[in-house]
């Protein structure tokens, strides 16, 4: 008994003068009952929430906040990838595995916690520029739980357009083999949302079940969006810290750039696209950021997350993997010395990195890596260079414009502030490198139609919204530090303003909207009972109930999504003839569509209309027994 009091003491003490251990040890206990709980049925989101509160306890003090947020960001979505990889390896549950990757988090938490605290210690950020960074979180949600509770609400409609429809098929898939399965050279998005499904689904066409893995996409959307809000917020706020001129300059710049990128022409576009990886993209590129601005604080630990960020982004969109890569090699070199100095930890820290590298290199993108160096096929040229309707929001001048306003912002900040400058510049070198291989595949770079192919225009979305958030940090470091750093800041920002101002939007953009009101209000992606209310009832194993001029222009995208709910295995649902006509009538309307929709199912089918006239239409077109028709009031 005395040795376990001898034992117990040390800590005993330390949890009664220190308050974050404290915190951080009933966080991490909360969130190690709930992932005993999670197996059970308990949503897994609880216990995430749990244990990623306890990390962000014990690394604020030692890595400061910014840092401290990218860190818990990539640590959490590592669990959740290896989790949903190694499952079937084992023939563990998935919600097990899960579990047991997060109770194992929860554990480390409280052994971090009690070990003393660096010195020196990170500056503290002003109470007004944490509340900044914030903002953005704060309004995305404002607008989800209004969108959710208003009478007009749009709900979660938001989460259910267009290549979401894909993302819940290969969900539905992981679940259905208990783990990732199949060659898609991306799984990591996929991963994430399967892994906040609750335990003991059963995987049928019901409405329950398909609303179920919807919540957990919209969970896993809505978690990127405010972490994206978060640090780019705390981008500025890092970037200006130790500025004892201006104060005021940090708190409105972090509020511009987290409030930002919740604009129509950004987060909006990207949700109306059904693009989640636009912002596993942004959310992993300002990561990189803050890991590497704090890399000092244990340059092995920073390189070996800024190495499972590289893989994680690899396993996102390949490309913009070199964000991270450069960084996590511009530190390595830096601090070699302090590297060396501790091998045993450098090769547990690096060498787990570079394991998972590896292997997610060998089972998902080698064969991708490969074929940057080689000559398309007609078939690779015909999928690569595929066209589209101005998927993006800029144009190749408004990024070109971010791209030389980021370099010479960083030369204007240079001469006082080296290590900022340096970052961001290296973070502008990843993002050009992350272009070369559409410049290496067309073998040169006038054979780029950065007009209306997917690829390019895609990479000037996502580009655009990283380094935005890169000038306006930039800006306001050079801003706070001289009278000519700001005039520089605003000559530049201006120019780049104005070339997006008079930038030609896609239809159905609007300039100045913003995502959290037209979720709250219902505009833009539908209110509740126009959208996500049928994708969410119309779900049935006995029948195939879909939306047919009931209301439009929603009627398409309920059918869209609705496509990939089906009683058939899920890996051949994506395929199927249902899926296929479901597709394929677009806005088209015609009776004609739903006589090939009838013939493709073995089901009842059954149209949700306000039009009285469609049954007769249907009864003179193709006569079917197996169609009925349902008048919304």
């Amino acid at each position: 008994m005395s040795r376990l009091t001898t034992a117990v003491a040390p800590y005993a003490e330390a949890w009664r003068v220190d308050r974050r251990l404290r915190a951080s040890t009933v966080l991490a206990g909360a969130g190690a009952v709930a992932a005993l709980a999670t197996p059970f049925g308990l949503h897994p989101g609880l216990m995430m929430a749990g244990v990623a509160a306890a990390w962000l306890v014990t690394l604020a003090p030692r890595w400061g906040l910014g840092a401290a947020v990218a860190l818990v960001v990539v640590g959490w979505s590592s669990i959740n990838y290896l989790a949903v990889l190694m499952a079937p390896w084992f023939s563990i549950p998935l919600p097990v595995a899960v579990s047991m990757g997060f109770g194992s988090a929860a554990v480390l938490a409280v052994v971090t916690a009690r070990a003393p605290l660096p010195a020196p210690m990170p500056e503290r950020l002003s109470t007004w520029t944490v509340a900044a960074s914030l903002s953005g979180g704060v309004a995305w949600i404002a607008g989800v739980l209004l969108g959710l509770f208003l009478p007009g609400g749009g709900g979660l409609s938001w989460a259910v357009w267009h290549d979401s429809s894909l993302d819940l098929w290969v969900v539905r898939r992981f679940l259905d083999h208990g783990g990732i399965v199949g060659s898609n050279p991306r799984p990591f998005e996929h991963a994430q949302s399967t892994a906040l499904v609750p335990a003991g689904l059963t995987l049928d066409a019901s409405a329950e079940t398909f609303y179920v893995q919807i919540q957990a996409h919209a969970i896993h959307w809505s978690v990127l969006i405010v972490a994206a809000t978060t640090l780019a917020g705390l981008l500025v706020a890092e970037f200006t810290r130790g500025n004892e001129r201006r104060r005021w300059i940090a708190p409105i710049a972090a509020a511009a750039v987290s409030l930002g990128l919740l604009a129509a022409p950004v987060s909006g576009r990207f949700m109306t696209l059904g693009q989640i990886n636009a912002h596993l993209v942004i959310v992993f590129c300002l990561a990189a950021l803050h890991i590497a601005l704090r890399a000092a604080r244990g340059p092995i630990e920073a390189t070996a997350m800024l190495a499972m960020a590289t893989t994680l982004l690899m396993l996102t969109w390949t490309p913009y993997a070199a964000v991270p890569g450069v960084l996590m090699l511009a530190t390595a070199a830096q601090s070699h010395r302090r590297i060396r100095a501790d091998p045993t930890r450098a090769l547990a820290w690096l060498g787990a990195s570079g394991i998972v590298w590896l292997l997610s290199a060998q089972l998902f993108f080698f064969d991708q890596l490969q074929g940057v160096t080689h000559v398309l096929t007609s078939a690779d040229e015909q999928g690569f260079t595929t066209t589209t309707e101005q998927l993006s929001v800029v144009s190749a001048p408004v990024t070109i414009a971010l791209g030389v306003t980021v370099a010479v912002l960083a030369a204007v900040v240079w001469p006082k502030a080296t290590h900022v400058a340096l970052t961001a510049s290296l973070a502008l070198l990843g993002l050009a490198v992350a272009f070369l291989p559409l410049v290496v595949d067309r073998g040169t770079l006038s054979d780029i139609n950065l007009d209306d192919e997917y690829y390019p225009m895609r990479f000037l979305a996502m580009t655009s919204a990283v380094l935005v958030v890169v000038s306006i940090a930039l800006a306001a470091k050079a801003a706070a530090q001289s009278w000519t750093g700001a005039a520089a800041s605003c000559v530049t920002l201006g120019v780049a303003a104005g070339l997006a101002l008079i930038a030609t939007l896609p239809a159905g953009v609007e300039r100045f909207g913003y995502t959290p009101f037209d979720i709250a209000t219902g505009q833009t992606y539908g209110t509740r009972a126009e959208v996500i209310d049928k994708v969410a009832n119309y779900g049935s194993n006995s029948e195939v109930r879909i939306a047919w001029r009931a209301d439009p222009p929603y009627d398409f995208w309920v059918n869209w999504m609705l496509s990939v709910n089906s009683n058939e295995s899920p890996i051949a649902t994506w395929g199927s003839p249902l899926r296929a006509q479901l597709h394929i009538h677009r806005f088209d309307t015609e009776v004609d569509r739903i006589c090939a929709i009838d013939e493709a199912t073995d089901l009842p089918v059954i149209l949700v209309t306000r039009d009285e006239g469609l049954e007769a239409e249907i009864q003179a077109a193709c006569p079917s027994e197996t169609v009925t028709v349902g008048l919304l009031p």
